[in-house]
């Protein structure tokens, strides 16, 4: 079987990635240049993707040209790679939404690490089925770039997972804060009432809230009770407003409380 058919699939199927992508660059509601603004990480996120997924056509554009036959086994570890591929858009798009926050950022790392290793099977499943002085294989080689991309992948992979540790334990609450709250918690007790669920929206576009939310609800609970049901939501602006515009933090709080006598 030759190479065309598969090569064609291929680039369809690439394409249609990419026009994913550029289908979750939405555009702001504003008509400033200042608008545009909390669209950048989005943009940024983007333009890497359309980049690796350039650098995966151009290379297996090349590859296939490269090679002579094409098996049954070329054809499920190509797919195998198209998968991966195909998930970038959904990476993509949470690791702009949330600004590069550290969890987003690494699981868009394991979606490439995933598409490098998917490649890598997909050479040596070519190779497997080629002669031993065929044109594809002396171009592959030893593929030492292929595995250095490996290994800085996994690092990077590492360091957002260390980095969003680092952001869930090293951020320490504001002591005066708490010490109010605990005040106004103290104030309703002796009233005769207790907080049994509190509501919390928190708007702003700088900084990612994503990150601290879990250690943010840790520190409430630890003042109102463990038997207090804590929900504290982050949302964007979206370009409107002051939040929008990233010039102010707005939240809205909301408690129930039960009487206790």
């Amino acid at each position: 079987m030759g190479t065309g058919r598969l090569e064609a699939f291929s680039d369809g199927v690439i394409a249609i990635i990419i026009t994913i992508m550029v289908l979750e660059l939405r555009p702001p509601h504003g008509t400033e240049l200042a608008d545009l603004r909390p669209l950048l990480p989005v943009f940024l996120s983007y333009v890497l993707s359309f980049v690796y997924l350039g650098i995966y056509w151009s290379n297996h554009h090349h590859m296939l040209q490269a090679a002579t036959r094409v098996n049954g086994a070329v054809l499920w570890a190509n797919l195998h790679l198209l998968f991966w591929l195909s998930l970038i858009p959904f990476a993509t798009g949470w690791m702009g939404e949330n600004h590069f926050a550290a969890l987003p950022t690494a699981l868009y790392g394991i979606v490439l690490f995933c598409c490098a290793i998917a490649y890598s099977i997909l050479v040596r499943v070519l190779m497997r089925q080629d002669r031993p002085d065929s044109k594809l294989r002396r171009a592959v080689g030893s593929d030492t770039k292929g595995n250095v991309s490996l290994i800085i992948l996994a690092a990077a992979i590492g360091l957002a997972l260390l980095e969003r540790g680092a952001a869930e334990h090293g951020g320490a609450a504001d002591p005066a804060s708490l010490e109010l709250l605990r005040d106004v918690v103290t104030s309703v007790a002796a009233s005769g009432w207790r907080a049994v669920n509190v509501d919390v929206v928190i708007a702003a576009e700088q900084p990612r809230l994503a990150p601290h939310i879990e250690s943010m609800v840790r520190n409430l609970v630890a003042v109102l009770g463990d038997d207090v049901f804590v929900s504290i939501k982050p949302k964007r602006g979206e370009g409107i407003g002051a939040v929008g515009r990233s010039e102010g933090i707005a939240v809205w709080a909301v408690a129930l409380l039960e009487r206790t006598a």
